[in-house]
């Protein structure tokens, strides 16, 4: 299961998170419920890249994760949300 969070910890529901198999191939998608929560069933063993759309100027920015063969594994992801603006002055 992944968690997607915004900068300020508030559930993520109805986005889009990717699953990548690191150094394989492999790719999976899921969308979050209601409490930001993407549950992915039957995954290899291996190392995996979880990534989700940023919704702000910042990117997102992917987390590893590690799953071990019949582990049930719960990961945190942040998605950015943060909007910065600058302003040039002369």
């Amino acid at each position: 299961t992944v968690v997607a969070a915004d900068d300020h910890g508030d559930a993520m529901p109805g986005i889009t998170v990717s699953l990548d198999a690191v150094g394989e191939s492999g790719h999976l998608v899921a969308t979050t419920n209601a409490n930001g929560a993407a549950t992915f069933v039957n995954l290899k063993a291996g190392e995996w890249q979880a990534s989700a759309p940023s919704f702000g100027t910042e990117p997102s920015r992917p987390i590893k994760l590690k799953i071990s063969e019949g582990a049930s594994e719960t990961a945190h992801l942040v998605v950015s949300t943060r909007i910065v603006d600058s302003v040039r002055i002369k």
